[in-house]
């Protein structure tokens, strides 16, 4: 590393590899919140840095001497450098728990050699800590700068060389984006990329609109027109729509040509028009009944020599008949499979009709009497299809036209013939056709590109318009200086969509431009789906790029990001333009946050919108938009559109002078909009007859909504001729009522059911038959048209105009509500009556809900849905996604109700729990409908009674599969909520409003949710300009949120719009506050200033002021601030900080007034508590809640503190004064956690109990070490226990009375510590004894009154007496009676308290004289008189007294509700403000205990500084108190500083600055001028921990932690938290995956309980009812199960290790009736493994500790080898096995040290005593033998073993299965791999017919043995780290990371 850097050219002058080295590492730590910083010159030599607060160049000098220094060392030590990193320390991150989001590795080397492999461990932590660490290896060797990535992982990223770019990204920071940052690093930073191949443009293809065209296809209709009316109807009216609807998909366009009118009046020209029409058809359809029809004249044919065949007939032929020659009798052998002709049977006809009409149906002319019939025959005789004798009757007056009906058959021969002919046409013309596709993206594209190819055709005006938009998009093209945004504007029906159309057709033709279209609404699958859409663009710029993704996205924000990742690709890398083409973006169902504020150069999106509404409002305000009018037509476009519409069915209308039909229609009113135009055309060519068609045009109405009414009017004649007359009414309301359409066999259907119905009524109703209903469709066709919504084409209305029109005519009074109710009767009907599923059951399920909403009949709307029966349906159907979104429409009742006792409030509740439960199950649930029982059984609905009835009942609905019942209470109790709505949104952080009404939470692509926590559902989305970074409610209406670009925003969230936004900040805002009342406002942020604002102005909403001014700015002493909180009443700020320090500032002042040191990293969140007293903060990845006094800046206590939860965010519920805070839950990565304590400190550890009856408790002890308390009764009781087991070791009766009080004194005897407890009694005895030891007691003998107080030293006792004597006794051993040594009489009254100075040679006394005495034990003589006497030392009696153990400080209590510290006779801290008597004081290490008469117990500082405060409970007397403490050990350090700075120090500076200098004692240790001196810090002692012991009246002894908080419960779901809010009993939080979890308490806090450990279960083993298990902060839990009532009942809970356990298991076990006796074995990474022997007799629990085995090695794992034997594997990758037996313990090492981590021991359930062929080793790499004979290796680098999961016999193979971190379950020996989870497997169990695992992935699986099927899944809301099987209950009792302990209980059902 001293060698020179060649690549670094651009850091001055030449640098070695060292220099540089150092210099990134620097540049990388200064760009960290949190960093560790370690130089190593071997694996054994390094060293972990503590950086200077100066600069990068300082620091370098100091590092490079510190590399000197190493390197000497290594030499020494003759370590050579074996280019291995440091190990050891990184192993130690993993026992530890160091969280690490990057690792940057540099050095001169690529490789690194030595034991291990650096990818193994990177392996091991991304399984075990972090799955997204980040790895970089540089290697300084290298000549120029190149990057790759590691094959094993794309996370590991190797750099070789130095690049200025390089330092430049690290110093920047990776951020959320790193990955994708460091995979495009080589083109933003201009890096050498090996291996990478661009294609080159020629291979790209292009893409532009030319989709296939459209097979045209035109149907030619013959036929005589008189008599021939009814026909042509039915053909235009049912059979060509029909045919056109069949032809849509296989883009095959249909045209019929009926020349009813049309043609001209000149009849040559009329010949000629028609056989030239006959010509150009493709298919050709023949009419004849009885008339012959006209025959032209010679002069009128036409003279062309291609119609020269006419002039050749023998007779002149008919113009019917010369048309069936043409087109298919002289050409039969092209049109044999294309032409039909159909022939009436007109013998009935001819009697009906009537005698006025009769001429126009039967001819009267003899000669074309014979003509007709020779025509019949050659038809006949052609071999054309011929329907002869098709039934007719005669059917009256059409239009005032004579026509027949009753031709049924006839349309449905003619529609099959048509269709058979059209696919006959396409096979003969297009053999190669591909329309027909499988693929979903490639069907919407084809159907979107077919849509605009018809609408670009018929575009025929605006071609002005279209030419200039032309050029617009052309000059974008040209600049290429960024994307451009056009936005086509107009009304509805102005014909936009043929614009766009035209546009995109044009655009398409250009080169190097890529085309996507996509018509939302137009029919196509989802096509309003904005996740849809994305994937389908996508879909067709995957084509351009050669990418190996091959699945789209499943999330929003995944199409989001991979759509505009594909953008960049094609337009960077292939220089090409995309044009993005998008009609009716108001349809949309998202809002418009996809489209970028800038977009991407070389990109044109142009999009039409209606005027007015939210998509031009909003494109509007874009600075990028062209606005592009769509301007009504002109003269000359309207003939036009006319023109080309009538063309398309062979029609025209006249425009000569005098009968000028087209101009009368051109001139109409609305005739310039193109819809208008349209319906005009279609009304004619349905309604008007040639020979009415002048009249039809004149009467014709002006406007479009008097067309469509007049459409009706026609229709509804027409059907009532039929004999329906409410038919259309119906079915138009029926469609108007379906939200998203209806499938037109379901109209049919639940028409003919009312008509059915109406006509039980009205008794003259006919029966609706098909024929009937499909002229009615076909009538009404203008008004319609078909959608494909889930893979279902169904009829939805054609336009909003379309639906208005219904609207008018038909939404009357309660006409919508009865429909709907009328269609939801049909399908609650059909569901009854249904007997299996279908396709119309398929509908009532998912429509139901709907028709009843809209009904408004919420009653039954809410029956419905807690209806499990239709629930359970629609859910098997497929519809969970649906059911879900049915919630959403139930009403709340009214809220009043909410306070009362009311069903309707219930049945809501219930289902609003229940929609909470679906939506978190939903991706389960659609997979496996068949496990909503499961679900619904755990819910805290009334399903679960629904479920459990059917479980008593044996239900066969619930045949084949396992149920799983949680038998957890806390299950139920606390209500979850994952909304639905928000599933695929990135929230990034929350805030609850203050009346829990609703919840703001932002996402990632800038937008603000309001989500109604009562409604489930979003009611606002706000969006903001930039990334939102914290939220904050002012007030139930008003809330603000600070953003990444440092503005501030205020929104109105009740109207959903913001009020105004604020600028001072630079950067991301972190922090928001609000002072009480709201007169200020403070936010920080990261330019690393903290900005006060001012709120004023009489414009108020909701009481707060709405106009904020800018105050004044505060530098926060260049640190960035991470968050800010006021204090409760003073103008004073907390920030926390990067540093790891809380600074206050005084916002009047504006100056530092303080500054709060000792958090182990950046502060992440801080609150005040309401007592003003506190500050409560959290720490990035620490698992600790520091509790600060706000008036002395000391670190007084902490919550959590267990090793394994990470607390990220925190907040105070200040109804119930508790803390809620959120972060990650234990081991897992992925699941988070939310524990609730009591805001006050004092964590209840256990209480003493005898058993018996011994009356009150009146003194307690600890001895030295903590290990045991000794407790004196009121019943001359003793007792002695065992502080961590919380058990009973002695119990006697030693004296004759009352023992008033006892003390421990402990002295070496024989190199070996004794302790003895000495007691005074009111029998005037004093007794010492040892406990547990028979040397029998010592007796002191001396006092004639009662003994009130005893002290003592290592050999002298001092006792104090109601004789008004204190007595000094020596101790020389046990048994005896012992006689006094002194006598000390000064007292005036009672003695009552004493205590030794710690070096044993001052003695204090105070008594009910109120004096205060001091004792000169050093002067030891028989007249001794008191040093000092402090006469009225308090007001009243003294009542106890205590020496610190560290200081010659004494403190005093007394009933004048005082303390007192004393410095011999002068008082330090006088303490007044006690309200009670003080009853009893300890002293240690700069903590003082005192007990009141009230049952309160004060903890204080050496100072003076309130603590915290502990309540006995029930206002009992606290008789005595006790404290332990241990320290944590702090040598004093040799400080230099300046004289001015000593004399500064000495003067008495302030609070904050005094801290700033003890900071700089501590880190400087240069050499600066002047003196030096030993300091050490005053203040309070730092400590390991504090115990309390309290004996209270009511022989109550509790132990207490005092300086740890009580939890009172944990909540688990979601991810883990990064944002946390709360108000009164709701909890939102925001987790790091993006999800957000709502939780909702119950008023009462007892509901819930804690079941289980505070940190991760890491450890369960059972023997028969007795389970045992471990925790991560290493504690020990026993638990017996019941097994009638499956549940379990807590034995003991007991601090077991000091920290993880790591291994347990059972040694050895005996049973003797109702005896049971176990050893227990527990190893720990505390480097320690401990023997414990539990009893169970008769109920009663005893457990002992038997070994403690100091192993000096963090411990892997344990498991039993024998009855006698264990294995041990340590982080070294040592095993041992050991034997033990009574103490005797023996180790034989198993085998050599091998370059692995063993993770865990397996052992085949067959495998007997002693024989180790069974047994297997699990470790990182690969599966094992124990004998390595036989070695399975690791498949792949995606996943490792997980740590030893037993497994029972699959079959009769007897083989192991072993699970790992990727979810699989692998059976080597047989080579197999099976994907069951999506995370960590923690056990398999083989409980008897099935398989059963657990994973991280927070759910218990069951499978069948045999296919491994699953048959039973239970979801847990943590990730469950341990489960066993009790064999007797069928119960599996399962442990998470949050560490709760539970049973499931298994239900099986069979047929």
């Amino acid at each position: 590393m001293n060698q020179p850097c060649n690549s670094a050219k651009s850091v001055g002058s030449k640098r070695t590899k060292m220099e540089v080295a150092i210099l990134f590492g620097l540049m990388c730590a200064y760009a960290c919140e949190k960093f560790t910083f370690i130089m190593y010159i071997t694996s054994e030599t390094y060293q972990i840095v503590e950086l200077e607060k100066n600069g990068i160049l300082e620091n370098l000098n100091s590092l490079l001497k510190l590399s000197e220094s190493l390197r000497e060392m290594a030499f020494q030590e003759s370590h050579t450098s074996d280019d291995s990193v440091p190990f050891q320390y990184l192993h130690k991150s993993l026992v530890d728990f160091i969280y690490y989001d990057n690792v940057v590795h540099l050095s001169s080397v690529m490789s690194h050699g030595g034991p291990y492999k650096m990818e193994d461990f990177l392996a091991k932590y991304r399984d075990q800590m972090n799955a997204k660490l980040m790895y970089f290896d540089i290697n300084l060797s290298g000549g120029r700068s190149r990057l790759t990535t590691s094959e094993s992982s794309s996370r590991n990223v190797k750099i070789s060389g130095y690049s200025d770019q390089i330092l430049r990204y690290i110093a920047e920071g990776g951020g959320r984006n790193q990955l994708s940052y460091v995979e495009n690093i080589d083109r933003t930073k201009k890096l050498f990329v090996e291996d990478l191949d661009l294609p080159s443009l020629n291979a790209v293809p292009r893409i532009i609109l030319h989709a296939k065209a459209a097979l045209n296809v035109k149907v030619f209709i013959s036929s005589t027109l008189k008599d021939m009316h009814g026909e042509r109807d039915m053909l235009v009216r049912y059979v060509f729509p029909e045919l056109r609807r069949r032809a849509l998909p296989l883009n095959i366009e249909i045209s019929e040509c009926d020349l009813r009118w049309g043609v001209t009046t000149d009849h040559y020209q009329s010949v000629k028009v028609c056989l030239n029409e006959v010509k150009r058809s493709q298919l050709f359809v023949g009419l004849l009944g009885t008339r012959y029809g006209w025959v032209p004249k010679a002069a009128d044919l036409p003279q062309d020599g291609e119609f020269a065949w006419i002039h050749d007939l023998p007779d002149k032929r008919s113009i019917t008949e010369l048309e069936m020659l043409q087109g298919a009798l002289q050409n039969k052998s092209e049109m044999k499979k294309r032409a039909f002709f159909y022939i009436r049977d007109g013998s009935s006809l001819d009697q009906n009709i009537p005698k006025k009409v009769q001429d126009d149906f039967v001819e009267a002319n003899s000669k074309n009497i014979k003509k007709l019939q020779s025509l019949k025959s050659l038809i006949l005789k052609s071999g054309f299809p011929v329907y002869n004798n098709y039934p007719c009757k005669w059917g009256g007056k059409i239009n005032n036209l004579p026509a027949v009906a009753g031709l049924d058959l006839l349309a449905e021969k003619i529609l099959n013939d048509l269709w058979q002919g059209i696919k006959n046409y396409v096979v003969e013309h297009d053999p190669d056709e591909t329309r027909d596709t499988d693929d979903k993206y490639q069907k919407a594209i084809s159907l979107h590109k077919d849509s605009f190819k018809l609408h670009a055709d018929s575009f025929v005006a605006r071609q002005r318009l279209l030419d200039s938009t032309l050029q617009k998009l052309q000059s974008t093209e040209a600049t290429r200086q960024g994307g451009k945004l056009f936005a086509l504007v107009g009304e509805p029906g102005t014909g936009k969509t043929s614009f766009l159309s035209a546009l995109a057709q044009q655009c398409g033709l250009r080169k190097h431009c890529v085309t996507l279209v996509h018509g939302v609404g137009n029919g196509a699958v989802l096509s309003n789906d904005l996740h849809f859409l994305l994937n389908e663009f996508s879909y067709q710029l995957s084509a351009l790029v050669d990418t190996e993704e091959s699945t789209l996205p499943l999330t929003l924000d995944g199409a989001l990001s991979t759509f505009w990742n594909y953008v960049k690709l094609v337009t960077k890398r292939h220089q090409m333009t995309i044009y993005m083409f998008i009609d009716n973006l108001d349809a949309l169902n998202e809002s418009l946050q996809w489209i970028p504020e800038v977009l991407p150069s070389n990109v044109v999106l142009v999009a039409s919108c209606l005027k007015g509404f939210s998509a031009h409002n909003i494109l509007a305000l874009r600075k990028d938009t062209t606005i592009l009018p769509c301007p009504l037509l002109g003269l000359r476009d309207k003939s036009a559109v006319v023109e080309k519409t009538l063309s398309k069915y062979g029609k025209t209308l006249d425009s000569k002078h005098f009968s000028n039909r087209l101009q009368t229609l051109v001139l109409k009113r609305e005739s310039a909009n193109p819809l208008y135009l349209a319906t005009a055309c279609q009304y004619l060519r349905y309604f008007a007859s040639f020979a009415s068609l002048g009249l039809t045009l004149s009467s014709l109405p002006q406007d479009l909504p008097n067309i469509l009414q007049l459409w009706l009017n026609e229709t509804e004649k027409y059907i009532t001729s039929l004999g329906f007359p409410m038919l259309p009414s119906l079915a138009l309301m029926i469609i108007y009522c379906s939200k998203t359409g209806i499938v037109e066999e379901e109209l049919f259907k639940i028409l003919k059911f009312w008509i059915a119905v109406f006509g039980e009524v009205k008794k003259d109703v006919n029966v609706l038959n098909r024929a009937t209903f499909q002229h009615m469709l076909h009538l009404l066709s203008i008004f319609l048209s078909e959608v494909a919504y889930d893979g279902i084409t169904k009829l939805t209305f054609a336009h909003s105009v379309h639906a208005e029109a219904i609207c008018k005519r038909y939404k009357v009074g309660k006409m919508f509500e009865c429909c709907n109710k009328m269609v939801a009767t049909f399908h609650m009907n059909h569901l009854l009556s249904a007997q299996g599923f279908s396709t119309l059951m398929t509908s009532s399920l998912l429509n139901l809900p709907n028709y009843i909403a809209q009904a408004n009949d919420n009653s039954t709307l809410l029956q419905l849905l807690s209806n499990f029966d239709f629930i359970e349906a629609k859910c098997r159907s497929g519809q969970t996604a649906h059911l879900v979104k049915d919630y959403l429409l139930i009403e709340p009742p009214a809220k009043a109700i909410k306070s009362g006792k009311d069903s309707k409030w219930d049945l809501h509740s219930s289902c609003q729990e229940f929609q909470s439960l679906l939506s978190s199950n939903l991706h389960i649930l659609q997979e496996h409908p068949s496990f909503l029982s499961q679900f619904a059984l755990n819910s805290s609905s009334e399903f679960s009674e629904i479920i459990r009835s059917k479980l008593e009942l044996g239900s066969s609905a619930l045949d084949g599969f396992y149920l799983m019942e949680s038998l957890d209470e806390n299950y139920s109790t606390v209500r979850s909520t994952q909304p639905s709505s928000l599933s695929n949104s990135s929230v990034t952080c929350v805030a609850v409003s203050p009346r829990e009404e609703t919840v703001a939470c932002a996402t990632r692509s800038r937008v603000i949710h309001i989500f109604d926590v009562q409604k489930s559902q979003t009611i606002h989305q706000l969006q903001a300009k930039a990334a939102v970074s914290i939220l904050y409610f002012v007030s139930r209406r008003i809330l603000m949120s600070g953003h990444a670009n440092g503005q501030i925003m205020i929104w109105d969230v009740t109207d959903g719009i913001r009020l105004f936004h604020l600028q001072q900040h630079m950067k991301i805002v972190t922090g928001v506050c609000l002072s009480k009342p709201h007169l200020s406002m403070v936010t920080v942020a990261h330019d690393k200033k903290l900005v006060l604002w001012k709120l004023s102005g009489n414009k108020q909403v909701h009481g707060v002021p709405i106009k904020v001014s800018f105050a004044q700015a505060i530098a926060t002493d260049n640190v960035i601030p991470t968050c800010v909180e006021f204090h409760p009443t003073l103008m004073r700020v907390a920030v926390g900080l990067w540093d790891a320090t809380i600074r206050i500032w005084d916002l009047a002042t504006g100056k530092r007034v303080a500054v709060l040191r000792g958090s182990s990293s950046s502060v992440t969140s801080l609150k005040y508590s309401l007592c003003e007293a506190y500050i409560v903060s959290t720490s990035l990845h620490c698992d600790v809640i520091s509790i600060w006094s706000s008036e002395s800046g000391n670190l007084v206590g902490n919550f959590g503190a267990n090793g394994a939860n990470w607390m990220n965010s925190l907040d105070l519920l200040p109804k119930d004064d508790v803390v809620v805070a959120g972060g990650k839950g234990g081991s897992s990565q992925f699941d988070g956690i939310v524990k609730v304590w009591r805001s006050t400190l004092g964590k209840r550890n256990g209480t003493l109990s005898t058993s018996t009856s011994v009356g009150n408790a009146l003194c307690c002890a600890f001895n030295g070490d903590c290990s045991m308390v000794a407790v004196g009764y009121h019943e001359k009781t003793l007792a002695v226990y065992n502080t961590s087991t919380m058990q009973l070791n002695f119990k006697g009766a030693i004296h004759s009375d009352a023992i008033r009080c006892l003390c421990w004194l402990e002295m070496t005897e024989n190199e070996s510590l004794k302790s003895y407890v000495v007691s005074g009694s009111d029998d005037c005895l004093l007794k010492l004894f040892q406990p547990g030891k028979s040397e029998g007691f010592a007796t002191c003998k001396g006092h004639t009154g009662k003994i009130l107080s005893v002290a003592c030293t290592k050999s002298l006792i001092a006792s104090a007496s109601e004789d008004i004597s204190i007595i000094l006794w020596r101790f020389k051993g046990l048994p005896g009676e012992i006689s006094p040594t002194m006598i000390l009489r000064s007292h005036d009254a009672s003695p009552t308290c004493l205590s030794f100075k710690r070096d044993s040679t001052c003695l204090a006394s105070g008594g009910k004289d109120m004096k205060l005495i001091f004792w000169d034990i050093k002067k030891f003589k028989k007249d001794l008189t008191p040093c000092n006497v402090v006469a009225n030392a308090h007001q009243d009696w003294i009542t106890s007294c205590a020496w610190s153990d560290t200081s010659g400080h004494l403190v005093t209590g007394s009933n004048d509700c005082s303390l007192k510290i004393w410095s011999q006779q002068v008082v330090l801290y006088h303490i007044t403000s006690l309200k009670d008597s003080v009853t009893s004081v300890a002293y240690s290490h700069g903590c003082i205990v005192s007990g009141t008469t009230s049952g309160l117990v004060h903890l204080w500082s050496h100072k003076g500084v309130a603590i915290t405060t502990l309540n006995t409970g029930d206002n009992q007397r606290v008789n005595s108190c006790h404290l332990a403490v241990s320290p944590v050990e702090e040598e004093e350090e040799k400080l230099n500083f300046d004289d001015d700075e000593i004399e500064a120090v000495q003067s008495g500076l302030d609070w904050s600055a005094q801290v700033d200098y003890e900071q700089w004692q501590d880190k400087h240790e240069q050499n600066l001028p002047g003196q030096s001196l030993k300091t050490k810090k005053k203040g309070l002692s730092r400590v390991k921990w504090v115990k309390i012991v309290t004996a209270v009246d009511d022989e109550l002894v509790t132990i207490w932690d005092p300086l740890q908080g009580e939890e009172m419960f944990s909540i688990s779901g979601g991810g883990v938290i990064s944002s946390l809010s709360s108000s009164n009993r709701t909890i939102a939080a925001s987790s790091k995956d993006g999800s957000i979890s709502i939780w909702q308490l119950p008023q009462d806090w007892s509901r819930i309980h804690r079941m289980g450990h505070e940190a991760e279960v890491t450890q369960m083993c059972s023997h028969e009812d007795l389970v045992m298990t471990g925790c991560a902060a290493g504690c020990l839990s026993m638990w017996k199960i019941s097994d009638q009532s499956p549940h379990l009942t807590l034995l003991k809970n007991m601090k077991a290790h000091d920290l993880r356990i790591s291994g347990m298991f059972v040694l050895n076990a005996a049973n003797d009736l109702n005896h049971v006796t176990l050893v227990l074995c527990t190893s720990s990474y505390d480097e320690t493994i401990k023997v414990w022997r539990i009893s169970v007799k008769d109920s009663k629990f005893m457990i002992s500790l038997l070994d403690t085995i100091q192993w000096k090695k963090v411990i892997n794992f344990i498991s039993a080898l024998s009855s006698s034997s264990f294995l041990i594997g340590d982080v070294d990758g040592d095993l041992t096995s050991v034997k033990w037996s009574d103490k005797v313990l023996s180790k034989t090492p198993f085998s050599e040290r091998r370059p692995v981590t063993y993770r865990g021991h397996l052992r085949k359930p067959s495998t007997k005593e002693d024989d180790l062929s069974g047994h297997y080793l699990v470790d990182d790499l690969s599966f094992r033998h124990l004998d390595q004979s036989k070695f399975f290796p690791r498949k792949d680098n995606s996943f490792v073993w997980s740590a030893a999961i037993v497994t029972k016999l699959l079959s009769s193979g007897d083989h192991l299965v072993v699970g790992d971190g990727a979810g699989r379950i692998s059976i080597p020996e047989l080579d197999i791999t099976l994907q069951i989870h999506d995370r960590r497997i923690t056990s398999i169990i083989d409980a008897n017919d099935v398989i059963v695992t657990s994973s991280l992935d927070r759910t218990i699986k069951v499978w069948e043995k045999s296919e491994m099927n699953q048959i039973g899944h239970y979801s847990s809301r943590s990730a469950i780290t341990a489960c066993l099987y009790v064999k007797s209950s069928r119960s599996l009792v399962c442990a998470d990371v949050a560490g709760s302990v539970h049973i499931v209980r298994l239900r099986r059902f069979k047929l």
